[in-house]
């Protein structure tokens, strides 16, 4: 699992995405979130106008949606002659961008969110037998980017930024 979170974090560095949050100066917005029989966090959110939920995961470097789930969300893949795909040498994961899709998340909305997407089967089938399939991970770009905080004992994740 290393190098899997590894890898996430190198592209979160390395990426950069324009987000435009629906929150004024000084505002907070939070949302409740689930934690799974795995003790993972799962919010909902909604991509490109389809309700979905997402794995809140604070070790992942970027916002990263399943290979699977690009047709059905309608996410925005370059043709492959323009692909930004490129590869984790030593995992052999293919990455690719997928950048101007509609994104709401914990109050926040961006009009042009720049999501990275791989194989994240080992996720979405790690968490099947949950009660919300989930079809990827929200990572440190958007958590970063929006001051993000999470409280446990209120099972609430709120956007400042």
């Amino acid at each position: 699992m290393r190098p899997f979170f590894l890898l996430l974090l190198v592209i979160g560095i390395s990426s950069c995405s324009t987000v435009h949050p629906n929150l004024e100066q000084g505002a907070r917005a939070s949302q409740q979130f689930q934690t799974t029989n795995t003790g993972h966090i799962v919010a909902p959110a909604e991509i490109n106008g389809h309700a979905v939920f997402l794995v809140i995961d604070t070790g992942a470097g970027a916002t990263v949606i399943d290979r699977s789930s690009v047709a059905a969300l309608n996410l925005r893949v370059p043709d492959k002659g323009s692909s930004a795909a490129t590869s984790a040498s030593d995992a052999g994961i293919a990455i690719q961008s997928s950048p101007g899709n509609h994104f709401k998340f914990a109050g926040t909305e961006s009009e042009d969110f720049t999501f990275r997407i791989m194989d994240l089967g080992h996720v979405v089938k790690a968490l099947s037998s949950q009660a919300h399939p989930v079809v990827g991970v929200v990572g440190v770009d958007w958590l970063d980017a929006h001051g993000a905080t999470i409280k446990y004992s209120d099972r609430t994740i709120t956007a400042t930024q």
